[in-house]
């Protein structure tokens, strides 16, 4: 069996960004906490550690305002967006 390479398409750098989730702005937030703790970890023990901790928080309303304020900012941008013609 012979494999074909697939080619990655390029993204349209005039596209919107994605809209983040809670976990993103909440992660953002907690490596800037474990940066200036001043402990060394790997990143993947900072994802576990971060994912972690994601689960024992109860109130996720201030994330969850962030995500819905980035949202609303992706739509309104996604209005506007026109793709470019392919050839």
């Amino acid at each position: 069996m012979v494999r074909t390479s697939k080619r990655k398409s390029r993204r349209d750098p005039a596209r919107p960004k994605r809209a983040m989730t809670p976990f993103l702005y909440y992660a953002c937030e907690q490596r800037k906490i474990l940066k200036d703790s001043g402990d060394k970890m790997t990143l993947p023990e900072q994802s576990r550690r971060i994912a972690e901790t994601w689960k024992t928080v109860t109130d996720k309303s201030k994330y969850v305002k962030q995500a819905e304020a980035d949202r609303a900012r992706y739509n309104e941008q996604m209005k506007h967006y026109v793709p470019p013609v392919k050839v």
